[in-house]
């Protein structure tokens, strides 16, 4: 709404974002059906462009994988204990004294961002169904949630106690830097279906299922997203609903009074579910790394009993809690890393291309017409140069400079593998079946 301006023009940025991010899961749907493997895009530059050159070859897969698993999926999950942390603790705040608060804030936030995080590590370390079985409440009362926004907005309405919202284009910013920054942030609202090819490996019937879930969810993220809008602005001024930092509370506030709280109890459910699947997707594209020998051998290892990539998801959950300590500052941390998304998803359209020109044959339940992948690709493109011109450049300096230092690592860890250090690594292997009762994968 702060970039478009209006309520008609930010309402037409929601349902193209929702449409553009359907035109790409409907390219990576083509991609995992010729790449069957976990990792998502990761296994789809691995498999297009690893043999082409010895060093530049495996090069894309290996940056990708430095800047979303070290670097994005920790922050993220991070950020997302954090914020839970602050919903929960906020929402019992009013039952302690002023001195409890004042003494142990601070305590007890750190202490509940660990515990969800250690809690959805455990719930990944168990078992893939009890996963799956938590991922599925947790996704049903996230829409419950969303409904109950819709349905204060209905009341406002109906009782005529809420604000007219019209459907203009008053005050519209037409500029490019504002378009773009506008589709910048919808688009990337949406783009946590790219999880979904990250796991094809465990998906029954991949090749049907992908289109399928990535399609609908999609639609129905695009209606709640721009019914919730509505919803939101029959209680708030536009002023207001840009100023906000948690837009969602502040309409509690506003239409249900004391049943605010159920709202803070969505948000909640709604961070764990996010975690839950982000350490799912993240131990899965770990897994897939070390399958190809790009980061070490025991995070392919799956438990001989639970048949989960135990030691993946340990280095996930590890290296997220490390990044909880370092506090806030991880916020400016992956807005750096937001920008480079941009990049990999324009290279992902790329590898559309490619695959068809170097797997003809391969099989392809479902082609995207050739011109989809390119008119998403300008689409990333555009996201990807205007801000270059029109922000402050220091964002898109660091950014390269992490890019530079994924290189530096990758030339003497992974393109020249040392006898001493494979020596070094066999040797942590063994120990880490031992411990985790772990083994390599030998069959799909």
């Amino acid at each position: 709404m702060g970039y478009s301006g209006s309520v008609g023009l930010c309402t037409v940025v929601w349902i193209l974002s929702g449409f553009i991010s359907s035109l790409s899961a409907m390219c990576v749907a083509e991609l995992s059906t010729v790449v069957p493997k976990s990792g998502g895009a990761y296994a789809y530059f691995f498999a297009a462009y690893a043999d082409l050159h010895q060093f530049f070859g495996p090069l894309p897969s290996f940056l990708y994988m430095w800047v979303i698993l070290l670097i994005n999926t920790p922050c993220s999950l991070a950020l997302t204990s954090m914020i839970f942390a602050s919903y929960v603790y906020g929402t019992f705040r009013p039952l302690v004294t002023e001195e409890f608060n004042s003494h142990y804030e601070t305590i007890l936030k750190d202490i509940l961002g660990i515990s969800v995080l250690l809690a959805v590590g455990i719930m990944n370390y168990f078992s893939t169904k009890s996963y799956s079985y938590m991922q599925n409440y947790f996704t049903v009362s996230k829409m419950f949630g969303c409904l109950y926004v819709i349905l204060g907005g209905l009341y406002m309405v109906v009782t005529g106690k809420g604000k007219p919202v019209q459907f203009t284009f008053d005050g519209s910013k037409i500029t490019l830097d504002s378009l773009v920054m506008a589709f910048y942030y919808g688009i990337y609202t949406y783009n946590g279906w790219s999880s979904v090819a990250g796991v094809t490996e465990e998906i029954k019937k991949p090749d049907k299922n992908i289109l399928r879930s990535v399609i609908l969810s999609l639609a129905t993220l695009t209606v709640l997203f721009v019914m919730m809008n509505y919803a939101y602005l029959t209680a708030m001024s536009i002023p207001d609903f840009i100023l906000s930092d948690a837009v969602a509370v502040d309409f509690g506030n506003e239409v249900f009074g004391r049943g605010k709280i159920i709202i803070s109890v969505f948000v909640a459910m709604s961070l764990i579910g996010s975690s839950l699947s982000t350490v799912f997707y993240s131990s899965r594209l770990w897994f897939a790394a070390a399958r190809n020998g790009q980061v070490a051998e025991f995070l392919s290892y799956i438990h001989k009993k639970r048949m989960t990539p135990t030691p993946a998801v340990i280095v996930e959950v590890g290296l997220a809690l490390i990044f909880f300590l370092l506090g806030r500052s991880i916020v400016d941390l992956i807005k750096l890393i937001a920008y480079l998304i941009w990049i990999f998803n324009t290279l992902t359209m790329i590898t559309v291309y490619v695959l068809r020109y170097r797997q003809p044959l391969a099989n392809r339940p479902h082609k995207v017409l050739l011109v989809v992948p390119a008119l998403v690709a300008t689409v990333y493109t555009v996201m990807t140069v205007v801000p270059l011109i029109t922000q402050p450049p220091t964002r898109y300096i660091v950014s390269a400079l992490l890019v530079l230092l994924g290189i530096v690592f990758y030339y003497p860890f992974v393109f020249r593998q040392r006898p001493a250090m494979s020596k070094v690594s066999d040797k942590l292997s063994r120990f880490i079946q031992d411990i985790l009762h772990v083994e390599p994968q030998t069959a799909e």
